[in-house]
């Protein structure tokens, strides 16, 4: 299945959630969990079949895996997340 994927858009999307953060709008938890419910809401909407919507779960994973890696090796941390 076929995502278009503006990297502008995501980024607005990604300092739209942040402002929400640092205005404490919402707590972390809150976020994790209400995008994550997003997430699912808009796989199971976009999704014609079983098999698409387990290959946009799978984009999913893939990018939260990858974003988790890139973001705890910059810290200095140790990478928590494995595909």
């Amino acid at each position: 299945m076929a995502i278009a994927i503006d990297k502008r858009k995501v980024r607005g999307v990604v300092l739209a959630c942040n402002e929400l953060l640092k205005a404490n709008e919402f707590g972390y938890g809150d976020a994790i969990i209400g995008l994550s419910e997003l997430i699912g809401r808009i796989i199971v909407d976009k999704s014609g079949t079983s098999i698409q919507a387990e290959e946009l779960r799978q984009v999913v994973i893939d990018h939260i895996t990858a974003t988790i890696n890139a973001g705890a090796e910059a810290a200095g941390k140790v990478v928590v997340a494995r595909a």
